[in-house]
């Protein structure tokens, strides 16, 4: 056989083994496209699924979350303010309360209040007093007794704090104005956001005011038994 008719003979089996080929190879594509696109659409419902399911849980509000680290503040400054008062001595011995606890919540709830309420701006004064004065109240510094004087200051200086902050219960608010409302006695009702009466006595004022009193009762007294 010469290589004319060994060329013939194998072109058209060359040619199949092509067209072969070519139908594998479109047939591979279009089925890695099908797989690609399942993967896509589970992945779109898989999605859609969690979107489903985080829109059904009960998420607290802005406004719930904001009472709730206003809370917090509150709290931790009180707490400040008794060991400011008591010297940080706990049983004749310095505390590191204020540094290694009250510190931490005091400025970690005042971040994250920043954004959130930005109209006060106690929350920066906050965080800045403790990098002015944070290196008074560790330990060391308490030995020392370099700032025993200061410490009734800085409980004065925090109770401000805990004023200008405006927390209010709300829950406790809300549940007092449900049983005022349904009290059929003649109750005056006072609405939840009334404005605080400018005559409104703080805790530690209404104290400062009866202590004052108090002194001035007993120097009357004092002064007339002299008599």
């Amino acid at each position: 056989m010469g290589a004319a008719e060994i060329a013939l003979a194998v072109i058209p089996e060359v040619g199949k083994l092509v067209n072969t080929l070519i139908t594998h190879v479109g047939m591979s594509s279009r089925r890695k496209e099908s797989i690609g696109e399942k993967a896509e659409v589970q992945a779109g419902n898989v999605a859609k699924r969690e979107a489903t399911a985080k829109s059904n849980i009960d998420m607290p509000s802005t406004e719930d979350t904001i009472s709730e680290l206003k809370r917090e503040l509150v709290k931790q400054l009180n707490e400040a303010v008794g060991d400011l008062s008591r010297g940080l001595m706990i049983i004749n011995r310095p505390c590191s309360c204020l540094e290694l606890k009250h510190q931490l919540e005091i400025e970690g709830a005042a971040e994250e209040l920043i954004p959130m309420d930005p109209d006060n701006t106690v929350y920066n004064e906050i965080i800045q007093w403790f990098k002015d004065n944070g290196y008074k109240v560790i330990p060391e510094a308490i030995v020392s007794g370099k700032f025993k004087e200061e410490y009734p200051r800085m409980a004065s200086q925090f109770r401000s704090f805990r004023d200008r902050i405006g927390y209010r219960d709300e829950r406790a608010l809300k549940k007092l104005h449900e049983v005022l409302s349904s009290d059929k006695s003649n109750v005056v009702m006072i609405p939840l956001d009334a404005p605080k009466d400018k005559d409104e006595l703080t805790l530690e004022e209404a104290q400062e005011l009866a202590a004052e009193e108090a002194r001035a009762r007993v120097a009357k007294r004092w002064t007339e038994q002299k008599s």
